[in-house]
């Protein structure tokens, strides 16, 4: 049988091949959702384009509506990074719809994503692939790096990070965890897994989105184990206000995932006392530094602040005022693309 790329595919087995010249379709797709990413991206795909003992893999770049010059940006690429396209998704604007996208239009059935931003390690995909044949969904490891450090080559940047190849994978289990965590910069999941749950919420456009498919996940019997290997160096924002933007959001996406799926009694920071506590915390943190440290931390306490702001805004739309978005399941898993957009 052909896909909708022309990929001819037995289906009496996992082996592909491409418009019927023998080459092998990718045993793995990488997705990487994109708005404005040119400036950073060129390091995240001479990450990809260095990696060891890979398997076949391609790189789908989804383009979410860059007005920057990111096709132009991705061009210089061609050739470098195995099986790199840039796919548009301009019908919507969020990191959801642009990942459904990047899901539908992908060649394989193993998929990994990663952030246009960051830096994944030089085993990354060989660990993910290795991760996906054991679970049929995982979330990786990102460490730290504040973007003023984020300079260099990508080895500068595995190098700051201590980017090692790791043997054992170190599976953490989230079972007790009420909200497991979904890294999104760094997850690798099976097609008919996320297909199964359909897909990213678009209703969560820009944070909470991958926390909420993990519970989702959850509920229909798949847990989300850590794993210490497919580690990225995660790039932090030196820009304060953006950082606190970013907290912002999330502390309103994590209220709006507490109403979806019934856990605002047990979330650490969603009610009316824990709320007062939490912020009489960052009030009492802020304190102790200007009566006893000599080195004060004002951009933390301003972020903290953010996520009680946060907070405070989904309590008042989701719980008090009942303005609950309805869920927009798969919203870009039904595109249909002809070929590579090259």
């Amino acid at each position: 049988m052909v896909d909708h790329f022309g990929y001819k595919r037995d289906k009496y087995s996992s082996e592909c091949l491409i418009g019927g010249k023998g080459m092998p379709v990718p045993l793995v797709t990488v997705i990487i959702p994109c708005f404005n990413a040119a400036s950073t991206l060129g390091t995240q795909l001479e990450a990809l384009a260095s990696q060891i003992d890979a398997p076949e893999f391609e790189v789908l770049v989804v383009d979410n509506r860059s007005t920057d010059n990111l096709v132009q940006a991705v061009a210089a690429w061609q050739g470098r990074v195995p099986g790199l396209r840039v796919v548009a998704a301009s019908r919507w604007q969020g990191v959801s719809y642009a990942r459904n996208t990047g899901i539908a239009v992908a060649a394989s059935e193993k998929l990994l994503f990663c952030d246009a931003d960051d830096c994944v390690s030089r085993w990354w995909v060989r660990d993910g692939v290795r991760m996906l044949k054991i679970f049929p969904v995982f979330s990786g490891m990102a460490v730290e790096l504040s973007e003023d450090r984020f300079i260099g080559s990508p080895d500068d940047i595995r190098t700051l990070v201590g980017d090692a190849d790791i043997p054992d994978p170190e599976i953490l289990w989230q079972h007790d965890n009420n909200f497991p965590i979904l890294m999104g910069g760094t997850f690798g999941i099976r097609r008919d897994v996320i297909l199964g749950v359909s897909g990213f919420d678009q209703s969560l456009p820009s944070a909470g989105e991958d926390n909420d498919l993990a519970l989702r996940l959850r509920a229909a019997g798949y847990e989300v184990p850590d794993v210490r290997c497919a580690s990225i160096a995660y790039r932090t924002r030196t820009d304060v206000s953006r950082a606190a933007r970013v907290a912002r959001r999330a502390g309103r996406a994590h209220v709006l995932v507490c109403v979806r799926h019934g856990l605002g009694g047990k979330s650490p920071l969603v009610g009316r006392s824990r709320w007062a506590t939490n912020l009489l915390r960052t009030i009492g943190a802020a304190l102790k530094m200007i009566l006893f440290r000599s080195t004060r931390d004002w951009d933390g306490i301003r972020i903290r602040w953010a996520v009680h702001i946060g907070v405070l805004l989904g309590c008042v739309y989701y719980y008090f005022l009942r303005r609950i978005p309805e869920p927009q399941l798969g919203v870009g898993l039904d595109v249909r693309i002809p070929g590579p957009s090259w």
